[in-house]
């Protein structure tokens, strides 16, 4: 059983950048530019900042989901290289 006590919704890619990733690996390299960028605006440095400073004192586990599993792992490899 999880004991989830937070939903960062502000981590997880656009609506427009997921859609537009459409499940095509020949945009992969663009969806991680966008991505980045996404997350380097003020909401999403901020809650990254939060589950820094969390992660130092306790474990904490990301979640997220793809159809896709091999694109859940491009997201796991985005969040892990920007921590």
């Amino acid at each position: 059983r999880l004991n989830a006590c937070a939903w960062r919704k502000e981590l997880a890619p656009s609506t427009a950048l997921r859609t537009g990733l459409g499940h095509d690996l020949a945009k992969w390299t663009e969806f991680q530019a966008r991505y980045r960028k996404e997350l380097s605006l003020p909401a999403q440095k901020g809650a990254i900042k939060d589950l820094d400073r969390l992660a130092h004192v306790q474990t904490i586990t990301l979640l997220y989901g793809a159809l896709d599993p091999e694109q859940g792992h491009w997201i796991q490899n985005i969040i892990t290289h920007w921590c």
